[in-house]
């Protein structure tokens, strides 16, 4: 991931499991796009192997892995409606 296009947001969430989570947004041709990017700077012991991990949002962005569409997870928060 290119970090010179991401800049820290405000928005924070708490997971009983991983801790707290940051995020940041992403800058590009298209505009700003919030809190499309997350990760656990300082986990909870439990989930230490992920801090300073960085990822998508798959509820915000689509991501294509090896030219498949991941499905993602329909939730209040999905930037649109995923169908079948």
């Amino acid at each position: 991931m290119k970090t010179e296009l991401i800049s820290p947001t405000d928005s924070r969430a708490g997971c009983p499991y991983k801790g707290f989570a940051s995020y940041w947004s992403l800058r590009t041709s298209a505009g700003v796009h919030e809190d499309v990017v997350c990760g656990y700077p300082t986990p909870s012991r439990e989930s230490s192997q992920i801090a300073g991990l960085r990822y998508f949002c798959n509820e915000k962005v689509e991501i294509e892995i090896d030219a498949v569409l991941e499905t993602g997870v329909v939730s209040q928060f999905s930037w649109r409606r995923r169908t079948k």
